[in-house]
Order: structure tokens, then sequence, then C-alpha cells
């Protein structure tokens, strides 16, 4: 999705966006459903996978606009995957997201 927002073929991104929705969809339940879980260490992982889902739910409906761009759909579409890389990152304790020389304007935000 990311790289299809990026090169402006949305049509490539859409069977990915599907299966985004899907697998996302697919853990939440189980992890609801899984009552031994910890809640406090879960909710990063929660928060991530319902971010990139909701970016996947927001490309789809970019990409059926039949070509009819919507500056604000695409923009928000980027900033959920870049939350869900932040949220990832955060989870996993290491970068998710490789250096993007494509993005001057964001350059990656690791600590020290």
């Amino acid at each position: 999705m990311q790289v299809a927002l990026g090169t402006g073929d949305l049509t490539n991104g859409a069977d990915s966006a599907d299966e985004l929705v899907a697998m996302t969809t697919g853990l939440l339940e189980a992890l609801d459903h899984d009552r031994s879980r910890d809640h406090d260490d879960d909710a990063e992982l929660i928060a991530t996978l319902r971010v990139y889902r909701n970016a996947a739910f927001a490309f789809r409906k970019l990409a059926g606009t039949a070509g009819d761009s919507d500056g604000a759909l695409r923009a928000a579409c980027v900033a959920m995957i870049e939350q869900g890389q932040d949220h990832l990152r955060a989870y996993g304790g290491r970068d998710a997201r490789p250096d993007r020389p494509d993005r001057p304007d964001r350059p990656d935000r690791t600590g020290p």
C-alpha cells in the first residue's frame, strides 16, 4: 500500500489492503478471545493492528474512487501507515521503518 501511494498506482495495492484487513481483523479477534493475555502488554500491539486496519480501509476507499484523487484521504492513509510503524517500533522495541531516501522530509525517527 505504501508503495502504491508513493507511485499513485492504487490498483497495485488493493489486494494488499484486502489481505491486511483480513489479517488484522483475525488477529484482533484472536486477541479478544484469549482470556489469558496481558491487556497492558498487548495495548501497543492492538493499537498497531487497529491503525494498520484503518489505513487499509482508507486505502480501499481511495483505490475505489476510480481515479478521483482525494488528497485528504491519501494524506490520512499515509499518516496512518506511519503511525502504525511508530506503534510497531514501540511494541517491538526496534525500528520497523527502513531508511526512506525517497522521503527526505520524514527522516527516520529512531532515538539514541
